[in-house]
């Protein structure tokens, strides 16, 4: 199957025009253009999160995962895995993404949040490419507010196919679902100028524009449309792939869609948040709710960055932090046994101001990632997307983090135990001391801080 060429790179990995040229093989006459795109991108400053310049025929990426697609051509950045380049896929790897098992996982999880366990040996992936891939699909499956949950990511073997084309084939399969349902209307005011005399004629209008056109009629009239806000948003969706280069598959799911709402005008830029306003007030489109997910990350979500230049970009980025936070916490809540509460519902303030500390003087709110409750202990998780190849590699602010969350549960809850983990990703190196906090905060209590190593 022919799909988009692409460059795969890692989190913070370094590339040039030599890279691209590499990865074009006999078609590295488009690599000036397409280097220059990539220029023009990283120059622009909202851009700068993503890409960066180490000099001036040099990028690096950033902490964000995910695609930009310019010329045609594909940048995927995926996790950094093992602390490995992630140009080219292993000698004879039959680029197939590993089978994830959620039980086997489920077990692994369990594992991990026993305080003293022991963490197992990373395995080494045979092929870093196809494994970074995985990691990436695994942790999208679990990114709340998105639509992904629905899609099986973590199902996908071919290592081949481009991100964006899951994307827009997840997209195109919900559609088809629709249609087969059938697409919803609803009546509709129109008022327009008729060559027949239909409905309600809108008198004043229509000696304005028809005083010389006597054989036109300017009327209005309720009509049983498709042109309606969720159909609208999915059209405006459909529109922007036809600016995008797909694989022979996806093109032609696209056709197909494209010719089932060709009645419906897209939503235009200035009116797609209130046509999203219509459609999720409306309890008339419930079979709609998946795909206007889907539509809310192509259209409005901030980390698809159409830019204007001397050539058109797209970006589809996540940053991997939350990506690993939202992973952690969704594995956690299904292993059962503990009382789980995830950041937004974790509200705590470390300071209060005035002569009383009530609601209204609270400030400096605290919100750990993830805290778990026991009948007499509380323990509080941190995730933290980063290598950590010694003791000195743990930042100081990190600790003065996690001694801030634990002097204050301790404080709220004294006949409770508070310890703190510090969860970094599985990597090579495990073998970190666990630490005490020196401080004795309630009853003489110390508190402990135990590093962690989530599996991935």
């Amino acid at each position: 199957m022919k799909t988009t060429p692409t460059l795969y790179l890692a989190e913070y990995q370094e590339f040039n025009q030599a890279n691209i040229e590499e990865c074009l093989g006999e078609k590295r006459k488009k690599a000036p253009k397409i280097w220059e795109a990539l220029l023009d991108f990283a120059h622009q400053e909202s851009n700068h999160i993503f890409l960066r310049f180490k000099n001036k025929h040099t990028l690096r990426t950033q902490n964000y995962v995910g695609l930009i697609q310019v010329q045609g051509f594909s940048v995927e950045i995926l996790p950094k895995i093992y602390g490995r380049d992630l140009k080219e896929h292993a000698p004879n790897c039959p680029k197939k993404i590993p089978k994830f098992n959620p039980l086997e996982f489920q077990g692994q999880v369990q594992e991990f949040l026993k305080p003293k366990s022991v963490p197992s040996p990373p395995k080494v992936p045979s092929c870093p490419l196809c494994y970074a891939k995985q990691v990436l699909y695994n942790c999208l499956a679990t990114l709340k507010n998105t639509p992904f949950k629905q899609n099986r990511f973590s199902n996908l073997e071919d290592a081949k196919l481009p991100l964006l084309d899951v994307f827009i084939q997840a997209f195109l399969q919900e559609c088809q679902t629709l249609i087969k349902r059938g697409l919803k209307r609803d009546y509709l005011n129109i008022s327009q100028n008729r060559p027949y005399l239909k409905g309600k004629l809108e008198f004043s209008t229509h000696l304005q524009k028809n005083l010389i056109h006597k054989e036109r009629f300017y009327t209005s009239s309720d009509e049983y449309s498709l042109d309606v806000a969720p159909n609208r948003l999915i059209k405006a969706v459909l529109e922007l792939f036809k600016t995008l280069s797909l694989s022979p598959k996806n093109q032609e799911g696209l056709n197909a869609a494209s010719f089932v709402f060709d009645e419906v005008k897209p939503s235009k830029d200035k009116d797609i948040d209130t046509d999203f306003s219509k459609s999720t007030q409306a309890s008339r489109f419930k079979e709609y709710e998946n795909l206007l997910t889907w539509c809310d990350l192509f259209l409005r979500q901030k980390s698809l960055a159409p830019y204007s230049g001397a050539s058109r970009a797209y970006a589809l980025l996540f940053p991997m932090e939350r990506l690993f936070e939202d992973f952690v916490g969704f594995w956690v809540q299904k292993s059962g046994g503990y009382q789980v509460t995830l950041q937004k519902q974790n509200r705590k303030y470390l300071m209060c101001y005035g002569a009383t500390c009530d609601n209204l003087n609270n400030c400096f709110e605290m919100r750990p990632d993830i805290v778990l409750r026991e009948e007499t202990k509380i323990t509080i998780l941190d995730t933290k997307w980063k290598a950590l190849n010694a003791q000195k590699d743990i930042a100081h602010a990190d600790l003065y983090q996690m001694w801030a969350y634990a002097s204050k549960y301790a404080t709220c809850t004294p006949a409770k135990e508070v310890c703190v983990w510090l969860v970094y990703p599985q990597q090579e190196t495990q073998k970190i001391q666990d630490l005490t906090f020196k401080p004795k905060v309630v009853g003489g209590k110390e508190i402990e801080l135990l590093i962690k190593f989530f599996p991935l």
